[in-house]
């Protein structure tokens, strides 16, 4: 229950910042503003260790989208950000199955236009599609089909209070000192099925953690061919491995032509609810891609 207050007075405060950013837009004049659009298709080879607790080579078919919107006031910034990652996989005398699966929303509103300032935001980030693997049936000694998860399950809702450094006009790293943090997840992923949870269901669970975040939105340009987009976060609230989770999610793009690049995808991950072990996944990935920006 003290989690739960904790979650809800963050959530009162978020929405108090959140109206007095809209009342006072109006009265201020915008600096400027930049929409930037991004979507691709791609195809490539990949190599993996411990990626979802396993280890594999294939090829895969890989869909991308990348919405951001800045803005910057005379005394006001906002970023929100969008990312979402859907790609199937080929293995070997095998059929396609799902692979990467990600949506990602990122929100933050800064109380100045300087380069460090407080800030609040909102992280959340789930799945599109539910996830499958082969398990041992005993009932029937064997292997079937399970399905399990999908959309908000997992899931993840991030409310973050603290400070901002914007290091480029298009990227933010946010250093929480207070943050709320609520966890859904499929019972079935579960690595410890004999551990407390805040909520439990039949099919998934529900916890409820307050500590430090750090969140980090990159879209920076780092020459004419070369650009750079990074979504990364990591929470803890003790220094031990049952506390500390992260996710790095970091994209070079290479323009080779007017259409087609070659991007190098780099994942890594922890989440002690599912495994005590660091997911790394690489991906080379070579295809067409559309890209239109928008300043005001």
């Amino acid at each position: 229950m003290r989690h739960a207050g904790v979650v809800i007075g963050m959530i009162g405060q978020l929405a108090c910042s959140a109206q007095m950013t809209k009342d006072t837009t109006t009265a201020l004049s915008t600096t400027f503003r930049t929409i930037n659009l991004k979507s691709s298709l791609s195809a490539s080879y990949s190599t993996s260790r411990n990626w979802q607790t396993a280890d594999f080579q294939n090829y895969a078919l890989s869909g991308s989208f990348f919405l951001q919107d800045v803005g910057v006031h005379t005394d006001r910034r906002y970023q929100h950000q969008v990312l979402a990652d859907l790609s199937y996989l080929k293995f070997v005398d095998s059929t396609w199955v799902k692979g990467t699966d990600r949506f990602l929303l990122s929100m933050l509103w800064s109380r100045s236009a300087k380069k460090w300032t407080h800030s609040y935001s909102v992280v959340f980030s789930t799945q599109f599609l539910p996830n499958e693997e082969l398990a041992y049936d005993p009932g029937t000694e064997s292997m079937r089909q399970v399905r399990y998860g999908g959309p908000l399950v997992p899931g993840t809702l991030e409310l973050n209070y603290g400070a901002t450094w914007c290091p480029w006009p298009m990227s933010s790293v946010q250093f929480g000192f207070a943050t709320a943090k609520v966890i859904a997840t499929p019972r079935y992923a579960l690595q410890d099925t004999t551990a407390e949870h805040t909520i439990s269901a039949p099919n998934m669970v529900l916890d409820m953690e307050y500590g430090a975040s750090v969140v980090a939105s990159i879209n920076h340009p780092l020459n004419d061919r070369l650009e750079w987009i990074n979504s990364s976060r990591a929470f803890y609230n003790a220094f031990d491995r049952d506390h500390i989770s992260f996710e790095v999610v970091n994209r070079l793009a290479i323009k080779l032509w007017k259409y087609v690049e070659l991007r190098l995808d780099t994942h890594v991950g922890y989440d002690p609810l599912l495994s005590y072990k660091v997911g790394f996944s690489q991906e080379v990935l070579l295809g067409f891609f559309y890209q239109k920006q928008v300043s005001k």
